[in-house]
């Protein structure tokens, strides 16, 4: 499930970049929504909380919102890596170099952020595919079903470690994007300070 997950990711990436005209309005709307939610970008302990927070309830909600049927996992991947392609985008028509954006704004912190974000996609995807499984089941003769609850047993143990690994992931993308990221912005790409804590 994770390389469907990362799938979803990178087609968003794609359809973030091929059709960054036709998306103008609504991912102006995505970024102004999340930039009301971290508000002013400034170094400090405030910021973090907010990057946390903010990252942490979007993963928490990609698992919990498996249970109907794997879908918002899907898409939430798909919008957040048109996010990432977008923003490529719209950097480099604003006459900068995209790769600045990406290596000093994105990568310091993205090669933890990222990695939980589809790490908790795919989990709830996971539970998705679980609910297809049990209903599905519902439909096979007694002889042939597997007993309903052990999937979910396997699932559930698997839980408190995702949880762990995601969370554990994010606090450390948090400290770094509220700290190093927001610097290296400020230091080498001109006027995107602003996009600070929106990825």
């Amino acid at each position: 499930m994770l390389v469907v997950a990362f799938g979803a990711f990178l087609l968003g990436i794609f359809l973030g970049v091929a059709y960054f005209d036709s998306l103008q309005q609504m991912m102006q709307q995505f970024f102004e929504q999340l930039q009301n939610k971290i508000g002013p970008v400034t170094a400090g302990p405030e910021l973090f909380v907010k990057i946390f927070v903010n990252n942490a309830l979007a993963a928490l909600t990609f698992i919990a919102t498996g249970l109907f049927f794997g879908i918002y996992p899907f898409f939430g991947l798909v919008i957040n890596g048109m996010a990432l392609g977008y923003l490529w985008q719209a950097v480099e028509l604003a006459g900068q170099a995209p790769w600045k954006m990406f290596v000093y704004g994105i990568l310091p912190h993205g090669i933890f952020e990222i990695p939980a974000i589809v790490l908790a996609g795919a989990f709830g995807m996971r539970i998705g595919v679980q609910v297809w499984q049990s209903l599905w089941g519902l439909l096979r003769p007694s002889s042939l079903r597997e007993p309903p609850a052990w999937p979910w047993r396997r699932l559930l143990r698997q839980l408190p470690l995702t949880l762990n690994l995601v969370l554990g992931l994010l606090l450390v993308a948090a400290i770094i994007e509220s700290s190093l990221t927001l610097w290296l912005v400020q230091q080498f790409v001109d006027g995107w300070t602003g996009a600070v804590g929106v990825f």
